[in-house]
């Protein structure tokens, strides 16, 4: 049986028989060839995967710990250092409120103690420390727990006064759904 006219006109340089096609190439791939690695190659994918992993890690832990860091400063809560990793710090500059509301930033230098924050003037020390298997978010020591109930207290006092406000100005319809609520 021929083929059809269309197919033959498709396929012009290949004739087609039951087979196969002739004119086709017809040998096989050649073998794959064994790749070698030379000894200063596997040395340096070798050290690649543990800094690589380590490089992931303290990524990780950036964004781990800048969430700690934006969601104190969102809530109004001082914060005076931002570090990843432990250890001794190896790069480290700290950011001073000046006057006028613009920042001042200034490296900090290895003679600087680290629990200092030289007098408490909202200055915040950012800094990157030798071993990126951690890191931290320090807050002021004199942070004062019961002033920090009070104001909650103050905040859920003022939320239920603005909610009997809102309930006194609905309808009588909106003040019984609140009651059901």
């Amino acid at each position: 049986p021929s083929l059809p006219s269309k197919v033959s006109q498709q396929l012009p340089s290949a004739t087609i028989s039951r087979r196969r096609l002739v004119g086709v190439s017809q040998r096989a791939p050649p073998p794959p060839v064994a790749l070698q690695a030379s000894p200063a190659l596997t040395a340096f994918t070798a050290a690649g995967a543990p800094l690589g992993s380590v490089s992931v890690l303290a990524i990780v832990i950036l964004i781990h710990e800048m969430g700690h860091f934006l969601s104190a400063r969102a809530f109004g809560i001082n914060v005076d250092e931002f570090s990843v990793g432990v250890g001794p710090r190896i790069l480290g500059f700290r950011r001073r409120r000046l006057v006028d509301g613009k920042y001042s930033f200034e490296r900090i230098i290895e003679g600087d103690r680290d629990d200092e924050n030289d007098g408490g003037d909202g200055g915040i020390d950012f800094n990157l420390r030798a071993l990126p298997l951690g890191g931290y978010v320090r807050f002021p020591e004199n942070y004062n727990r019961t002033l920090a109930f009070e104001n909650d207290d103050r905040a859920r006092k003022l939320r239920d006064e603005a909610r009997l406000m809102r309930v006194e100005a609905s309808s009588p319809l909106e003040k019984g759904l609140e009651k059901v609520a």
